[in-house]
């Protein structure tokens, strides 16, 4: 869908029938919302998709001495299940030994780390669990890019999730009983430390259920923005406000957040929950889609191959490489060449990228052209 901002006077009025959100002539604009066919009489200064940068945020955190204080609610605590996830970004090189993504050791009886620096961690995803035990993933969450986090517990088995994928679990119980008077921390914890333990990164989308989501759950929740309503939700920070000093609860449930030196960004993960192709069909590039991302981070989603017999006229419509720069040597056009492409890509290129992911990916079976 897209909204107008409205000039108010036909003195002022703009032609945008060259932009791909509105055909037609000033007094009948006709435009494609998503939802239904739409048609508009009324003045436009200008129309954008409110599927943008501009309407999805996110917070930054310094690394230092940034944080959220939500105040205490026992909901939040830890009473035998457990959901929490979110969206993480962390550059390669910061300073924290611990980076603390919801710091609730005291008074809730769990602390979600995510990129740290400690030998223990190696920058996974991490959740401990007081007087319990812990579980963490495999993949170094420190490359700069956007993760989805997520980890479960049901009262016996802690699980640990990257991207959707199970990447750890771990048996125990805890006979913690939650304790009020402490506040829940996003970017900190709410203990004392001897040692850096601020969160280094951007932030989004943060949610905490009270029962152990499944993985098709967790998988769905990834690529779509909750409604607030879903069953055992206690708290969701959808990170939309964009400005001000208070981080907005979505549940109804009043766990608003006081924001502490944490500044708004609009680098934020966007959400795709729909999509018109599907793997093995030919995709927006002309090609057969072998990986579908999910949604669009870093500017893409989708790896395509060349179907049989495309020759490679025409240029590439981006640029061989990493996301804002360049790889000599990865220009290859023929068929054939772009496993070379993705070698030279994935050797140039810091931390996950397309062409790492395709030279991973298992193909089960060759697509025929109908």
């Amino acid at each position: 869908s897209y909204k107008f901002v409205s000039c108010l006077s036909w003195d002022c009025m703009e032609d945008l029938s060259g932009q791909s959100c509105a055909t037609g002539e000033y007094s009948d604009r006709y435009l494609e919302t998503g939802e239904q066919d739409t048609t508009v009489n009324a003045v436009f200064g200008s129309c954008e998709s409110n599927i943008s940068s501009t309407t999805n945020y996110a917070l930054n955190f310094d690394g230092q001495d940034d944080y959220v204080d939500i105040n205490y609610n026992a909901n939040l605590a830890l009473n035998n299940e457990m959901t929490i996830s979110g969206w993480v970004k962390i550059p390669s090189d910061h300073n924290s030994l611990w980076g603390s993504v919801v710091g609730g050791h005291n008074g809730y009886g769990y602390i979600l780390y995510a990129g740290s620096n400690s030998g223990s961690s190696n920058g996974n995803l991490w959740l401990e669990v007081r007087d319990g035990g812990s579980v963490s993933g495999t993949t170094d969450l420190r490359d700069n890019n956007w993760h989805h986090i997520a980890v479960t517990y049901d009262g016996n088995t802690a699980r640990a999730f990257v991207d959707g994928q199970l990447e750890g679990e771990s048996s125990f119980q805890t006979g913690f009983q939650g304790t009020s008077g402490y506040p829940l921390k996003f970017g900190y914890v709410n203990h004392n430390v001897g040692n850096n333990e601020h969160f280094p990164g951007i932030l989004d989308e943060l949610s905490i259920y009270n029962i152990a989501l499944d993985q098709s759950q967790i998988q769905f929740n990834m690529n779509n923005e909750l409604s607030g309503l879903e069953g055992g939700l206690v708290g969701y920070w959808n990170f939309n406000s964009g400005d001000g000093d208070v981080l907005n609860d979505q549940s109804g449930n009043g766990n608003n957040g006081q924001i502490n030196g944490a500044t708004w960004t609009d680098d934020a993960p966007l959400l795709e929950s729909d999509s018109d192709y599907a793997v093995g069909s030919l995709g927006p590039a002309g090609g057969f889609i072998i990986y579908d991302k999910g949604l669009v981070s870093d500017g893409w989603r989708y790896i395509e191959i060349a179907p049989d017999g495309w020759s490679g006229n025409g240029d590439p419509t981006t640029t061989w490489g990493c996301s804002g720069s360049e790889i000599n040597g990865a220009d290859g056009y023929a068929v054939g060449s772009g496993l070379q492409n993705s070698i030279d890509i994935a050797d140039g290129c810091d931390g996950d990228n397309a062409a790492s992911i395709s030279l991973n990916t298992e193909i089960n079976a060759k697509p025929k052209i109908p």
